[in-house]
């Protein structure tokens, strides 16, 4: 007989849990004092009180709250074993006699997370549990964004007991079945499962004496069982799944923080490997297990044993998951380099899979840094989030810019995943060429604030093996998963170009401090490490390592894919000390060096010695201190350049400054001969430009003398805020209705000329807005052919953004952007959807819009947010989001952008200019003649080819010679040869992260290579 209401049998098996217990002690009373965690110490308070069930405690961020209680193993528990549930509130690290046996988190989402499992243990032992807890950040944010300064937290009914295994388990197996019966789709097998379900459950005496209940359902466990098992089936695909717990090293909380969360969710692993020896778990960056190491060496040998044992997967490679739109392609790989460097220090061991559930879009770039890092794969789940469209594969393969190609999965569902059957059956159904394919991929456990995954997971994950109608589960590696898509690659589809995340795109522009820091530093350190080698080579001064090591840590750590792109207030606070030692770290670097070799170049008195260290030339203006008054300059062969004293600063423009090298330049009493660049309120003009403006400071004209033609086709650097109002996380949204209400900043409140000298003209405008004060100088140069807009914002607004537009004289159904290695083209146009998805993306130092024969780029020092629509070009200024920072990017702003005409199209010079306008000259005033080894004209190293730049020079990592990279970044392939300013005896290519490949030939200077369009390739020079 059957029973026709599945509602009755679900209700009877709400019942069983009232049997789940053989024993239980309640811990009524607990210790309870608090203070506050201090990255390396805590603080305690001067407060001591109790605590119980339903009491109330309050906790804010960073704060400690320790509760202590000692209970006795009553003689029924002897030899049993025990199990403590510790519902305290908040998230909590729990330690047992001393050692730590688990993490818990209590909440009424997530009520499976407060049990802990102890082992054995006889009567009479005595239990003490020291408990720490802390806000649940991951819930406590929307009160934190209403202005509430303290969680309410409830501490809960604890207690330790005895669980009925039969009992408890057979209360899953139902679970598991009453999940499964909306997933089979064979209804022979549906209706044998039903009838196990069924008939089992009325084998159960119900509302007997416990004992009898408890015999009964053991009976009927193993008649399920039995009945489950007869049922013939054999699936067809399989999802492997590991654990993993995504720990945001700074999102809704301080990266400190993360001290804390890695401690709560690796302890839950260990203790959960140790009871489910099946268990497998994935965990990438290196700054977490660093975190351990240094905070928790107890729980780091623990991980260390459950890496030795094959149960805990090193995965990723990186010291964090950082966002790939605005970090640079140098950074993404030395993210790796780093990352790579402690896993082998400390584990042996490295992955294959390049992993990154989690990010706002993935660089057209990101292929070749994956596979040039010795790695083969690349999985996440973040495009299951789009907005609009969906991404047509789940398994493919990724080809990147240069056509190195990597083994790809896009998960579906997401990363937080419960091990439930839904779940399952989406990670099966998204599996695309299902005639190829029989195997997914998955992730299971509570990540972004941690935790990992739970015992009633794993629980689940065993009764879902091979579970009648349903594919195959398995708990497995992620490296073995992508090993079964190998034999298949061929047919396999391939997805060439960037991978577009459909949402957050104002992640490119808040927090535009954090923006500014990470260019500015990036180009910071890799200048020093050039530097450096030179010195090193040449003076015999030791290259700093240490120090520029850590600064490069804090650089990595800050780009993680929630600090970089935006965060929560406190987090940018600290982030704002971090670039300040960085920042410490860097120049106190630079000027060591430069002190040093500076002293190595000849050079007569009164002289200037100017190092470039863009690698390519640079016609930057050039700014000395110390100059006495009445000076000029000419080069070496006499020929006058533009000067002027500005600021009380010497400032020339140099005839060339040749890649990565030194010049000596002249100073003659007397004043210069060039004229002053003409500026007047409504022009500015130059031998190259001539720039009209409105009576309201407005360019209406940027006319290209030396190609005779327009470069507008309207108004050109208009200034326009708009609304910006979007859903939840204003910080990382950017949605299309911005463009619905919008004002121009027409009306200037003050246009005047401040410099007319023969360096530069400056006209400076001032425009107000609500409460924002904007100031731009907009500056042509001697000679200067971009238009150069030096800005100031003083900026106090909410959920608005600030752009600068220019209506070009150039159309293409493509605009062309700077990207991590190389540029990616994106459509101008909205023909389809996917087109319309990209109305604001990422670049970084130059976007470009070209026809036949001419085109116009917009160059910046610190922007990534650009929109190109039609003949419309906007860079993105500035952003204002209130969620999750209030008071984001309020105060002072300043940063630079130039507007430059051309012919041809982006190949021409854009490349070039963008790096140099990126990277200023550096000069030393010689007031006394200097004697130096090195001839004035030095050059530390030098390419063939303007298209080929010299992105690294380092000493390798293992100390054995020096490290050269080198990209392509015009699209074109053929030789280059560099040569080098400094003795060398062999060179050997390698990869990424400098495991040698093979040696090339070479001659006494340099050496030759071929490269591919957008390639990057590394040298060991010994």
């Amino acid at each position: 007989m059957r029973t026709l209401k599945i509602g009755i049998l679900k209700d009877m098996h709400k019942q069983l849990k009232k049997h789940f217990f053989l024993a239980k002690t309640d811990i009524p009373v607990w210790e309870y004092t608090r203070g506050m965690f201090c990255e390396t110490h805590y603080e305690t308070e001067d407060f001591k009180s109790e605590i119980k069930c339903g009491d109330r405690w309050y906790a804010a961020y960073d704060s400690a709250h320790f509760f202590k209680a000692s209970v006795t193993i009553p003689a029924e528990m002897d030899g049993c074993k025990i199990r403590a549930v510790l519902p305290v509130g908040g998230e909590a690290l729990v330690k047992c006699n001393g050692k730590y046996v688990g993490g818990c988190t209590f909440r009424e989402s997530l009520p499976d997370r407060t049990d802990v499992e102890l082992g054995v243990h006889k009567a009479g032992e005595v239990l003490t549990f020291e408990i720490e807890a802390t806000v649940d950040s991951m819930e406590f944010c929307d009160e934190a964004m209403d202005g509430a300064k303290y969680q309410e937290c409830l501490f809960g009914n604890t207690y330790i007991c005895v669980v009925d295994e039969d009992t408890e388990g057979y209360f899953l197996d139902l679970t598991v079945a009453f999940d499964a019966l909306d997933f089979i789709k064979d209804e022979h097998i549906k209706a044998k499962v039903y009838a196990a379900v069924d008939d089992s459950m009325h084998m159960v005496d119900y509302d007997f004496e416990p004992e009898q209940v408890r015999k009964s359902v053991k009976e009927a466990r193993a008649y399920y069982l039995k009945k489950i098992s007869e049922i013939e089936w054999s699936a067809q695909s399989r999802v492997i799944l590991t654990g993993h717990s995504h720990i945001d090293v700074a999102w809704l909380w301080r990266i400190q923080e993360s001290i804390r969360k890695s401690a709560r969710t690796f302890t839950n692993v260990t203790t959960l490997m140790d009871r489910y020896p099946e268990m497998t778990f994935g965990q990438s960056e290196a700054v977490l297990y660093q975190m351990m190491n240094d905070h928790y060496p107890e729980i780091f040998e623990k991980i260390k044993e459950k890496v030795k044992a094959g149960q805990w997967d090193i995965c990723g490679n990186v010291w964090v998951e950082a966002d790939t739109n605005i970090a640079s392609g140098e950074a993404l790989i030395r993210q790796v380099l780093y990352g790579t460097e402690f896993f082998k220090k400390e584990f042996s061991k490295v992955s294959k899979t390049y992993w990154l559930p989690d990010c706002f879009g993935f660089t057209w770039a990101l292929p070749q840094i994956i596979k040039g890092c010795g790695m083969t794969n690349f999985i996440t789940s973040k495009l299951s989030y789009n907005d609009t469209t969906k991404f047509p594969y789940s398994m493919f393969m990724w080809e990147g810019n240069n056509g190195d190609r990597v083994f790809a999965h896009l998960m579906r569902p997401a990363y937080n995943c419960h091990f439930r059957v839904d779940e399952l059956m989406t990670f099966d159904e998204e599996c695309n060429n299902k005639s190829e394919l029989n195997t997914a991929m998955g992730m299971y456990g509570y990540g972004d604030g941690g935790g990992g995954p739970t015992r009633n997971m794993l629980e689940r994950g065993r009764r879902l093996q091979n579970f009648p109608g349903l594919p195959k589960a398995e708990i497995g590696h992620v490296d073995d998963f992508f090993e079964t898509l190998v034999p298949h690659e061929k047919e396999l589809p391939v997805w060439n170009g960037e991978l577009v995340y459909e949402n957050h795109r104002g992640t490119f522009t808040s927090q535009a401090f954090v923006k500014k820091n990470n260019r500015k530093g990036e180009y910071l350190l890799t200048r020093n490490e050039m530097l450096s080698v030179f010195a090193e080579k040449h003076l015999g001064k030791p290259y700093p390592k240490e120090e520029l090591e850590k600064a490069w840590r804090i650089l990595m750590t800050n780009q993680f894919h929630d600090i970089l792109p935006g965060s929560y207030h406190e987090v940018f606070e600290d982030a704002r000390r971090d670039y300040a030692i960085m920042n410490e770290i860097g120049n106190a670097v630079k000027a060591d060096v430069l002190n040093a070799v500076n002293s190595a170049v000849s050079a007569d008195a009164n002289t200037v010695t100017v190092w470039n260290m863009a690698a390519c030339e640079s016609y930057e203006p050039v700014t000395v201190e110390g100059v006495p008054e009445g000076m000029y300059i000419t080069a070496a062969d006499g020929l006058s350049l533009p000067c002027a004293y500005i600021d009380g600063k010497f400032v020339f423009l140099p005839d060339i400054l040749e890649p990565l090298s030194c010049k000596v330049f002249y100073l003659k009493e007397g004043e210069t001969p060039f004229a002053p660049v003409e500026a007047e309120t409504t022009y500015i003009e130059n031998a190259v430009l001539r720039v009209e403006l409105d009576e309201n400071g407005v360019i209406t004209s940027i006319y290209d003398k030396i190609n005779e033609r327009e470069a507008l086709e309207g108004k050109g650097n208009i200034l326009t805020v708009s609304l910006d109002k979007c859903i939840h996380e204003t910080a990382w949204n950017l949605e299309l209705n911005y463009q619905k209400k919008m004002w121009e900043l027409t009306d200037a409140e003050s246009i005047e000329v401040v410099e007319s000298n023969a360096v530069r003209g400056v006209i400076r405008i001032k425009r107000r807005f609500h409460k924002s004060l904007i100031t731009q100088d907009i500056i042509l140069t001697q000679n200067g052919e971009s238009v150069i807009f030096d800005t100031t914002v003083d900026w106090h607004e909410s959920d608005k953004v600030l752009k600068a537009g220019f209506d070009v004289a150039v159309k293409d159904t493509d605009a062309t952007y700077d990207i991590a290695h190389g540029a990616a083209k994106r459509p101008t146009h909205w023909n389809t959807l996917f087109d319309l998805t990209r109305y604001e993306v990422a670049a970084h130092k130059w976007a470009d819009l070209s026809e036949g024969g001419y085109g116009c780029s917009i160059i910046n020092d610190c922007k990534y947010g650009y929109d190109i629509h039609g003949s419309h070009m906007r860079i993105t200024l500035m952003r204002a989001p209130t969620c999750p920072d209030r008071t984001g990017d309020h105060g002072i702003n300043t940063f630079r952008y130039a507007f430059y005409p051309h012919q041809n199209d982006w190949r021409y010079e854009t490349v070039q200019k963008s790096l140099a306008f990126n990277i200023d000259p550096v000069a030393k005033y010689n007031a006394q003649a200097v004697e130096g080894k090195l001839a004035d004209g030095f050059s530390i190293a030098k390419t063939d080819k303007k298209n080929v730049i010299i992105d690294a020079i380092k000493k390798a990592q293992d100390g054995n010679g020096y490290i050269i990279r080198v990209v392509e970044e015009e699209q074109n392939r053929g030789k280059c040869r560099i040569d080098l300013g400094f003795a060398f005896d062999k060179v050997i290519e390698c990869n990424m992260i400098e495991e040698n490949k093979n040696e090339i030939a070479c001659d006494a200077s340099g050496f030759e290579f071929t490269i591919k369009p957008f390639e990057v390739k590394t040298f060991r020079v010994i």
